[in-house]
This record gives structure tokens, sequence and C-alpha cells, in this order.
């Protein structure tokens, strides 16, 4: 199967479980993205669980994100319940013109499910030319590339930069995997 037909199977499935055509394209890329670098939990195989929680209500797939600027610097996105990824969609469209303009910017994300895999969006950010840091609450459940323990911080920090070719510079989260076989990089210890 084709990375096109993952994005257009995920984003179909979710439509019809309900979702708005906006915020299912925004998770159906997200999708694409996850088969792409190799991270099967969250490409296709989670598009089922995706549709059975905008079914059973867990999630909002109607949920249209709201988004506030409280300050120069800052953005808020209330997700209503609904995906993360359009909330951030939503969220990015603001930041990045500020951020080219102020030098910074944060963005915060609320009431959302979860955002799939965090280094897929904070990609997003060095594929526009710039450097993200991302965050999310995690219990810990995953272990470093090449470790075996698992890390609290791991799932929930993942940062980038255009400097590799406009790919990720470093990212500690599964995504990373990837990019650290090819640079021979320790996502633990930055060595």
């Amino acid at each position: 199967m084709s990375l096109a037909e993952v994005e257009s199977l995920a984003t179909e499935a979710l439509i019809g479980a309900g979702t708005r055509p906006e915020s299912a394209i925004s998770v159906g890329k997200a999708a694409r993205a996850a088969e792409r670098d190799g991270i099967r939990s969250h490409g296709l195989l989670y598009v089922p669980t995706y549709c059975e929680h905008v079914k059973c209500g867990k999630v909002d797939g109607a949920a249209v994100p709201e988004v506030t600027q409280s300050r120069l610097s800052a953005i808020q996105v209330d997700a209503k319940t609904g995906f993360a990824h359009p909330a951030i969609d939503a969220g990015f469209k603001e930041l990045i013109p500020l951020v080219k303009s102020n030098g910074c910017v944060g963005l915060t994300i609320s009431n959302s499910y979860n955002c799939g895999v965090l280094g897929y969006h904070v990609e997003r950010l060095a594929e526009a030319g710039l450097v993200g840091i991302g965050f999310t609450n995690s219990p810990a459940s995953i272990a470093p590339v090449g470790g075996k323990k698992t890390c609290d911080w791991y799932k929930s920090l993942c940062s980038c930069s255009s400097g590799f070719s406009g790919r990720c510079g470093f990212r500690a989260g599964p995504k990373c995997k990837r990019c650290c076989q090819e640079r021979n990089y320790d996502a633990c210890t930055g060595r």
C-alpha cells in the first residue's frame, strides 16, 4: 500500500466514523507520516481506535478548535475535546508568522485527544525553517533507541531543527529511531 493510499484510507475511515473532514485530513496526514517513519503503532494500526473513540464519544470528531492569543508570543488552542492534530494545525497557522516576527512563540493545546507521534508535529516546524520543542504529558512507556528501560521524558519531549537537509536534527522520542540510526546518535546521552 502506498503512503498516499494510507492517508486516503485513514481519512475516509475517520470521516465515515463521524469526524469532520478537516480533522480527518489532519489525522490522515499524521498516520501517513507514522507509516513513512516505521511507527506502525500510530499509523494505520491506530486508525480503528481513533474511529471507535469518535463513535463512542471519547473524542469529538466534529470539534472545531478555538485559537486565542493572550500575549504577543503566546497562543492557546482549545481542541474542544477533539483530536489534537487539527488543534495543532490551527495553532501552527498563527504560530509560524508570529515566530518569524517575534523570534519565539509558545503554543499550548488543551482539551484534546492524544497527538499521536509528537515528533511529527515538531518536524513540521523544522520543515518551515524553525526550531521547535514539543512537550506532552505521558507515562513512562517507551524505551529510548537502543535502551531497555522506559524513560519519563522520552515520549514527551521532541525537538527539531532544519540542520539536516530540512529533516530533524534531534528527537527524543520514538520517531527519532531512523534519524539516530542514520547519524549513530544515542538519544539518551547525546553522543
